[in-house]
């Protein structure tokens, strides 16, 4: 049986909790991502650094004998025919938080004629985890930051074996400039430790703008 792991976000196969469900439920998985027309709205620079993270898991793919199966349209709809036409078992995901995406994941997942599977795939703790004692959300951020600090995070997500279907459907437009960061997720890995060993001095570099500084994560956060 084959599953689908729906790409949003979560353009990575390592700590992806979709990804390593579906490879280690099915005997092949079809990676998907769907070109949504409200995702290229903001702007080109934006388009064009999805783009280049796009083709970085396309590569990551391709190293599993696989490719990216991209299709254009809206999700509501392309999501349940790409599963119907792949004859998936179980659609995968990983959750988001926007009211537009939770609008969107409700019309897909009515729409689907097969089950899914869903993960929080981008948070330490999953949303509504972290709470008081007597149970409520906190109000304050000092109590907050404590318990989310005491409190285990998920487990590292392990992933199966299974084969990565190898069509690229409608294929990934070239991106129109270089981007001034290396794209995928082990660059971003890199940066972050790159930062980390440089946090000590943060105090002292803050307040000096004219340093080159900044850890250059917020894109990949």
């Amino acid at each position: 049986m084959s599953g689908v792991v729906w790409f949003r976000r979560d353009l990575r196969l390592i700590d992806n909790p979709a990804w390593a469900d579906a490879t280690a439920l099915h005997d092949e998985v079809l990676a998907l991502f769907v070109l949504d027309p409200a995702l290229l709205r903001p702007g080109s620079r934006r388009t064009n650094l999805l783009l280049h993270h796009l083709h970085a898991l396309d590569d990551e793919l391709r190293e599993r004998g696989g490719r990216l199966h991209v299709r254009s349209g809206d999700p509501t709809e392309v999501v349940p025919a790409v599963a119907t036409e792949a004859q998936a078992g179980t659609v995968h995901w990983n959750r988001d938080v926007t009211p537009f995406s939770r609008r969107r994941d409700t019309r897909v997942r009515e729409a689907l004629d097969t089950e899914d599977r869903t993960w929080w795939g981008s948070h330490v703790h999953p949303p509504g985890t972290v709470l008081t004692g007597s149970g409520t959300t906190y109000k304050v951020f000092t109590p907050f930051y404590r318990t989310w600090s005491a409190t285990d995070g998920q487990p590292d997500p392990t992933g199966g074996d299974a084969a990565v279907v190898d069509d690229p459907a409608d294929g990934l437009p070239t991106p129109t400039a270089d981007t001034p960061m290396e794209p995928g997720a082990s660059a971003a890995i890199s940066r972050l430790e790159a930062y980390a060993q440089r946090a000590a001095a943060y105090a002292d570099e803050r307040d000096d703008p004219a340093l080159d500084a900044t850890s250059r994560l917020s894109a990949d956060l």
